[in-house]
């Protein structure tokens, strides 16, 4: 499967999946644009937030969008490069820049990097590498937001925000049933009926982590299975 296959055969994330969709038509046809008046094509400035609670799938899509990308010829590589803002300082961070050549540099909790220095750097590599790199920044969305506001280059150079909701209960059980079957298991309606009466009361939880939380129970009933 390409990668836009995969990104459609994802569970939920309907709203995510058209807003990626208008970001890559977009580009194609500025780039037809540039190619039958004989110019040079360019990237325009593709910057992202994605935004949302822990578990939403946000580096998974953007991985998938990377793909797309250079699979569009928007991205010459389609390199994926994953960091994370707390550990990243102003050289980490060009270093880092460096790697993504071609693709999209991932800065999972961005909001750790409302410091000065990092901040600057962060905005003057962007520029430094508009054609070549797009930068998607993830974390809560509160915290995201916060970010924006710390420093207004922020907002002039990332035009798109992209909101990853909770899944509900019927996706989460979907999901269970999904990495049930890539870890070589099936279940019976039954089982995936109790599953889904966890999932759903357990996403009213403060901290709730999503795919990740389904994640832990599908590794627990499948210790369980083995004990039994």
């Amino acid at each position: 499967e390409s990668p836009y296959e995969r990104l459609q055969a994802m569970i939920g994330l309907k709203k995510v999946k058209e807003q990626i969709d208008s970001i890559i038509a977009a580009n194609v046809i500025e780039k037809e644009r540039k190619v039958l008046s004989g110019k040079r094509y360019n990237p325009g400035t593709m910057h992202m937030i994605f935004a949302g609670n822990p578990g939403s799938a946000k580096t998974t899509v953007a991985k998938l969008f990377a793909g797309i990308a250079k699979d569009n010829g928007i991205l010459k590589s389609g390199a994926f490069v994953e960091c994370s803002g707390v550990h990243l300082d102003c050289q980490t961070l060009e270093e880092s820049f460096v790697a993504a050549r071609g693709g999209v540099l991932f800065i999972d909790e961005a909001y750790a990097m409302c410091m000065d220095g990092p901040v600057t750097t962060l905005l003057q590599e962007m520029e430094n590498h508009r054609d070549e790199v797009i930068v998607v920044l993830a974390g809560y969305n509160e915290s995201m937001r916060a970010f924006l506001n710390y420093n207004e280059g922020l907002k002039s150079r990332i035009p798109y925000w992209i909101e990853f909701p909770d899944y509900d209960g019927k996706e989460l059980a979907e999901i269970f049933k999904m990495m049930l079957k890539d870890s070589g298991f099936t279940a019976m309606e039954e089982a995936v009926n109790e599953a889904y009466y966890i999932l759903d009361k357990a996403r009213y939880v403060d901290g709730f982590g999503n795919g990740r939380y389904v994640r832990n129970l599908v590794e627990s009933v499948i210790k369980n299975q083995s004990v039994r």
